[in-house]
């Protein structure tokens, strides 16, 4: 999947940006052929669950809670498509 790139918002403005790159773990063949068919919907969900977990969690300050990012964007793209097993993250950093 394209790098995801979504804000970090304070209290009442924009603090930095949260940049990350994740890859879908497929349960077996045929969940690997309708994730790629699917990919423009599943990028949507994942920019949802990024968006909400940034407004949560982010900080350009603090480390990326890369665990549980990871389990956020699982939890919502399973439930847009159980064929997804994992959300693995491969790349993320939150900058000022």
């Amino acid at each position: 999947m394209d790098k995801i790139v979504v804000p970090i918002v304070g209290s009442d403005r924009i603090e930095g940006t949260l940049k990350l790159k994740l890859v879908l773990a497929a349960k077996d063949a045929a969940s690997l052929a309708r994730l790629t068919e699917r990919l423009p919907e599943l990028r949507a969900v994942s920019v949802a669950g990024a968006i909400e977990f940034s407004r949560l969690f982010a900080s350009p300050q603090t480390p990326v809670d890369v665990r549980r990012l990871s389990a956020d964007l699982t939890k919502v793209l399973r439930a847009a498509d159980p064929g997804i097993e994992r959300v693995l993250i491969v790349e993320v950093s939150a900058e000022s």
